[in-house]
């Protein structure tokens, strides 16, 4: 253990509730940030004076300014200290939130929003950071999956409670939320420690790779936008975004490879990549994660078409996220009583059931199918997730907030990759088959699907070991 995390171990053994605080209200900030914001953009086209299609950008410049920043936060929260960084997302955050209120036009709310989201991916990334260094001793899980918890009631509370402030007040009462949330997030999070130690920061005498910096946000920010924008824009200029992202991202590789030789630090530790079980810890986010975002994308569109009301809909959608908070804790804790690794199996096993679950029970049952599948599916999540987060810090070291960010990114690429994926097997069926959009096939399908990416992610750990197992012999071969 370094002198740094001996600090912070001592002061978690004298108590952690204002740390604890100060994580909770980071990643309720950054959630609320996506959660409340799709239910106003009927508001804001309204009181813009602008069509609904185009206040998408309202959400799309949060999402991808959050996406684009995580590497980086990451990386200056091991060097400049976690939390002092923290207080400066919170406070980013804090301040587009500001500005989205005041904002007169569609082009500063969308720039508010991308203050937002950089804002939003700090908090995102190094609250995990802050969490596993204030961790007592053998509470690691307990911790993460409390803030597991939270993330789970930001999704279930956001869309109802963004709802009834447009309905109340405006769609500029969300944006008032947010900056309350995040201005008292980051006064207790800038009182957490008063010595550079106890940030979290490390003596470093390099300073940060600025050009690779700047090309990994370029990378990133081109690759989500042209993912999440398949649907919309042409396919030249998703094509031309494509090409940028891969472009861009080989020169940030080899900038960022060559950091050293020009005296600066590395975005990306030269260790961390090749630690012990990280790169497995990605694959698996990315695939889980992404798995999980069939029941965002597909449901709706069944259950409104089984003649369900908004309302009745919405309620069956809840159920999800209404057992995420019930069992994050829970999740938690088996992680610090029976060992990050067999719990990470068990509740990939379970999201993989969970779907296999859902796409035969809807064609049989319609959407009560839904229900009972759910009972394995989101407990199932919240177990993976806290456990594949305990696994990444371990791995990560001392380069925790380099670790978080790598893993908030493969959450966020998994998550749009699958998207765009789902939204493309729908409207094959649609389009080619003559399938409605809502019926059972459409559910089997992509549900079968999802069970398949988790399926794989299930399968990696065992590869991985498999690998590892055979190399010595292919030494002596």
């Amino acid at each position: 253990m370094t002198s740094v995390d001996a600090v912070h171990r001592q002061t978690a053994a004298r108590g952690t509730l204002s740390p604890l605080l100060a994580m909770t209200l980071a990643i309720l900030a950054g959630t609320l940030g996506i959660a409340v914001a799709n239910i106003a953009l009927p508001a804001i086209a309204a009181d813009l004076a602008v069509t609904t299609s185009s206040t998408t950008w309202v959400v799309s410049s949060y999402l991808v300014a959050m996406t684009a920043a995580t590497l980086v936060a990451g990386r200056l929260g091991d060097m400049w200290g976690d939390s002092r960084v923290l207080t400066g997302g919170l406070t980013l955050l804090a301040a587009g939130s500001l500005g989205a209120v005041f904002a007169t036009s569609l082009p500063l709310l969308i720039a508010a929003r991308a203050v937002q989201g950089t804002g939003a991916a700090v908090a995102l990334v190094l609250a995990i950071a802050v969490a596993k260094r204030i961790a007592p001793e053998g509470k690691t899980g307990k911790v993460l999956g409390l803030l597991g918890s939270t993330s789970a009631l930001a999704q279930v509370a956001g869309p109802s409670l963004g709802g009834l402030l447009v309905e109340v007040w405006s769609w500029r009462a969300i944006f008032v939320l947010l900056t309350v949330v995040a201005c008292g997030a980051a006064g207790i999070a800038w009182r957490l420690a008063p010595g550079p130690a106890a940030h979290g920061a490390r003596p470093r005498s390099k300073p940060l790779d600025t050009r690779a910096a700047s090309l990994f946000a370029l990378s990133i920010a081109s690759a989500v936008t042209a993912i999440t924008s398949v649907a919309t824009l042409p396919w030249l200029a998703v094509a031309i975004l494509g090409g940028v992202a891969m472009a861009t991202g080989v020169w940030a590789w080899r900038a960022d490879a060559s950091a050293q030789a020009r005296g600066r630090a590395a975005v990306i530790p030269r260790g961390l990549m090749g630690a012990p079980g990280f790169s497995v810890t990605l694959a698996m986010n990315a695939l889980v994660c992404g798995a999980m975002m069939a029941m965002l994308v597909v449901p709706p569109y069944f259950l409104i078409g089984a003649e369900l009301s908004a309302m009745e809909a919405g309620a069956i959608m809840a159920v999800g996220p209404a057992l995420g908070v019930a069992t994050g804790w829970l999740a938690g804790r088996l992680v610090d009583s029976w060992g990050a690794r067999p719990v990470r199996m068990a509740g990939t096993a379970l999201v993989a059931l969970g779907c296999a679950g859902i796409a035969v029970a809807v064609p049989v049952w319609s959407w009560w199918g839904l229900l009972v599948p759910m009972t394995l599916l989101t407990p199932g999540f919240q177990a993976f997730m806290a456990s594949n987060t305990a696994l990444a810090m371990q791995a990560a070291g001392e380069d925790r907030g380099a670790g978080s960010g790598a893993l908030t990114l493969s959450r966020n690429v998994g998550q749009a990759l699958a998207t765009a994926l789902l939204t493309a097997i729908m409207a094959t069926l649609v389009h080619v088959g003559g399938i409605r959009i809502g019926s059972p096939t459409v559910m089997l399908v992509c549900f079968g699907a999802a069970a398949l990416m988790a399926g794989i992610a299930l399968l990696l750990p065992v590869l991985a070991r498999r690998r590892r197992f055979l190399a010595p012999q292919q030494v002596v071969m």
